[in-house]
């Protein structure tokens, strides 16, 4: 097979230009979402559910988890808007920043302008049992249609609360394309290891200053005795754009990684990200045990961190001629079918098309 690729490689004209290595597409970055989106909803009614202050601890941890959205976001867009096995951004897709910019926006903010419109009269009505000002609610109703709310640890939780996600995700598609993507593409993979260490380190000075101000544990935010501390600190880390922006980054770091990846490393066997999976997702149980480690902490230290690696050892694994595989270990039945129905490896890598659908 080897002399029969020369000679057809031999046989080609001599002024032929090689096609560009198309991507494959990895339709499992998307099942990742659900396993982000089903907790989180859970934790939007637990609250309404039950007074049970352990199922409230375990349930309740949506600020960890929406940590793994922006890692997810900062992997999309680097998968598919920078070179793959070279250093370098795409420039076709960078080209007009402003244009990369809109369409992403555009993905989201048609829906959430008319949901904002739609449920406008209740949100008012809302605003004016609790005595707000005409002035007020004009100001807000321009933060949510604007998407700025999260830039205002007052008011981020305004009309509708989950937006401000939204918000924080719109500033960091805005320096993508001229600051952060090109940038980070231009690394190599020593760069790319020292910058998302980088990363780790300034995410967790931050939480730790919350933590130290709020206090390390949980408690605060499901307290015994009834005393609720102050949100806006709160606020500042979970919904701070800026934070959010490095979670973004350190997807990209992690894509990239990966896209950098050479023919020696593309030989070595794959960690199984099966088990990267429950570790990033056991990281929550922290609350349970004596250390009762806050949202903050937990997500900055562990989940986010543990979450990267998952998402690179997927790619690899979904790359892989030969998924790890618990079998060779003499494993039971149902851990030979654990690795090869992981979120990875159920995943359908699609040679034929250039990118992960966002």
């Amino acid at each position: 097979m080897g002399a029969e690729a020369d000679a057809k490689a031999a046989a080609k004209p001599a002024g032929e230009v090689a096609k560009p290595v198309k991507k494959p597409r990895l339709d499992c970055i998307d099942g990742c979402r659900f396993a982000l989106v089903f907790p989180i909803v859970i934790a939007h009614f637990a609250r309404f559910g039950t007074k049970n202050l352990t199922l409230l601890k375990l349930l309740t941890q949506e600020n960890v988890l929406v940590g793994g959205f922006f890692v997810i976001s900062g992997y999309v867009s680097a998968y598919t808007s920078t070179k793959l096995g070279a250093r370098g951004a795409e420039e076709k897709k960078l080209a007009n920043p402003e244009l990369f910019f809109w369409q992403r926006v555009m993905a989201y903010y048609p829906l959430h302008f008319v949901s904002s419109a739609i449920f406008a009269p209740m949100f008012i009505w809302a605003e004016r049992q609790f005595n707000a000002t005409w002035k007020m609610i004009a100001f807000r109703a321009f933060l949510n249609f604007s998407m700025l709310q999260a830039w205002f640890p007052k008011e981020a939780e305004i009309w509708n609360q989950p937006t401000w996600f939204l918000s924080a995700l719109t500033f960091s598609n805005l320096t993508m394309p001229t600051f952060v993507l090109p940038q980070v593409a231009a690394l190599s993979k020593t760069g790319l290891h020292k910058l998302f260490l980088a990363l780790t380190g300034v995410s967790l000075l931050q939480k730790v200053s919350y933590s130290e101000t709020a206090r390390f544990h949980s408690s605060k935010e499901h307290p015994v005795d009834g005393k609720v501390m102050m949100p806006l600190i709160w606020n500042l880390t979970r919904f701070h754009p800026f934070w959010a922006l490095m979670e973004m980054t350190m997807g990209i770091v992690a894509c990239r990684d990966v896209m950098l990846d050479t023919e020696e490393d593309k030989k070595k066997q794959p960690s199984n990200p099966l088990w990267l999976f429950l570790a990033a997702y056991a990281s929550l149980a922290l609350r349970l045990t004596k250390f009762d480690f806050n949202d903050a902490i937990i997500r900055g230290v562990l989940f986010v961190p543990i979450f990267t690696k998952f998402l690179t050892a997927m790619h690899r694994d979904a790359l892989s001629k030969s998924p790890p595989s618990l079998a060779s270990s003499g494993a039971s039945p149902w851990q030979r079918w654990a690795p090869s129905h992981s979120p990875c490896s159920s995943c359908m890598v699609r040679s034929g098309r250039s990118s992960t659908r966002r």
